[in-house]
């Protein structure tokens, strides 16, 4: 019997890279909150709302989020998550 399911994935705000680049055993899952676990376990980041692979982010020398796109998130600011 074929029966119709749905499983999410995420995808890089950044670049469009997947998960299942990094995580394929647990990229394609039917619970939203665990991929997002999964994928932050890994390195990614989820940053207001978007998520970023591990290209697309990085801290500068003061401890500042630096994003693939050139935004820079200060360690100070609160709401950066």
């Amino acid at each position: 019997m074929i029966i119709e399911r749905t499983f999410y994935s995420l995808k890089c705000d950044g670049c469009g890279r997947e998960l299942e680049d990094d995580a394929e055993e647990y990229a394609w899952t039917d619970d939203k909150k665990a991929t997002e676990d999964v994928a932050v376990g890994g390195e990614w980041m989820c940053i207001r709302g978007k998520h970023f692979c591990p290209d697309c982010h990085h801290y500068d020398d003061n401890d500042n989020l630096v994003l693939g796109d050139g935004t820079i998130i200060k360690q100070d600011e609160e709401d950066w998550i």
